[in-house]
């Protein structure tokens, strides 16, 4: 059991580091890339990152709904709801 938590601790230790040495990056695109691009290749990635932002923003309420059954179906399969209570 010790192995598997100095595993884990290990893993979430190299995540967050990584996560802190990332690339900053704009509209997505890692900063060296972007200074690459000419002003329409960075007029095409900011359009397709808007649009990308617009549906994220669309589904939220339908991601948000299916956490939210995810959760319930969850604590279900554990035993934490009346399984009679959704058919009735």
């Amino acid at each position: 059991m010790k192995k598997i938590i100095a595993l884990l601790s290990l893993i979430l230790m190299t995540t967050l580091l990584a996560a802190c040495a990332a690339e900053p990056t704009a509209f997505g695109v890692p900063q060296s890339t972007w200074n690459t691009l000419s002003p329409q290749q960075k007029q095409t990635v900011i359009a397709g990152y808007n649009q990308r932002k617009a549906i994220k923003q669309q589904n939220a309420p339908l991601e948000s709904a299916i956490g939210a059954a995810s959760a319930i179906l969850q604590n279900q399969h554990r035993g934490g709801y009346n399984s009679n209570f959704f058919t009735k």
